[in-house]
């Protein structure tokens, strides 16, 4: 149920069931649902005057679009579903970490994906907000590598490789900024910016994801 702020006035208005269209977006006992138990995966996006959630079933995945402003202007929020590309691993069963961000400021959602070797993002066309087929790939696993390694971390990494650990997780996007927040082998946080597809910044301080948001 969402509510919508409204800034002028200072007061939260109220919720608003919103229904899912039926026959388009169903429970799946195989998605993963680490925030609430309705399907949607991660964290929600919030742009152009939209909140945008993922949500993979056992069949495809989907992305939700609630205009929020069309509910503080007057009607009733309106909600759109669209269905992700078959290329996109929407039964992935924990292998791989999603989340939604946007590839420059303000601009159209995508869903990035890590998976064992590289982060890929699927886009949409701005001409038919559509989305795109194929990936891009965002960068690769032995790109951030050479990274650690020109930054004198070579062989701490090749330590951290031989463990069992999750290689890489999206942990964070910032709209302001347009970076991924990156945690690799739970040692490392790494910035990464999507518009130059190159980390910016890291850290081997994992205490910097629960209060510098401000990347």
């Amino acid at each position: 149920m969402p509510r919508a702020f409204s800034s002028e006035l200072g007061t939260w208005g109220p919720c608003t069931d919103i229904q899912t269209p039926r026959g388009q977006i169903r429970r799946s006992s195989d998605a993963q649902r680490p925030n609430n138990e309705n399907g949607l995966r991660g964290r929600p996006l919030v742009v152009g005057g939209a909140v945008h959630w993922l949500c993979p079933t056992h069949s495809a995945g989907y992305v939700l679009k609630l205009r929020v402003r069309a509910a503080a202007a007057a009607a009733a929020p309106r909600l759109t579903v669209t269905k992700l590309p078959e290329s996109y691993p929407y039964n992935s069963k924990g292998q791989a970490k999603h989340l939604l961000a946007t590839m420059a400021a303000g601009g159209s959602p995508a869903v990035l994906v890590a998976d064992g070797e590289k982060i890929s993002a699927w886009t949409q066309s701005k001409n038919t907000a559509s989305w795109n087929p194929q990936p891009q790939v965002v960068i690769e696993y032995e790109a951030i590598s050479r990274f650690l390694g020109s930054v004198g971390e070579g062989s701490q990494l090749q330590q951290l490789q031989a463990l069992p650990t999750q290689q890489v997780n999206l942990d964070w996007f910032s709209v302001r900024t347009g970076v991924v927040l990156i945690r690799m082998h739970d040692y490392y946080l790494l910035w990464l910016d999507l518009q130059s597809m190159e980390i910016v910044r890291w850290s081997k301080d994992l205490r910097i994801r629960l209060h510098d948001r401000g990347i």
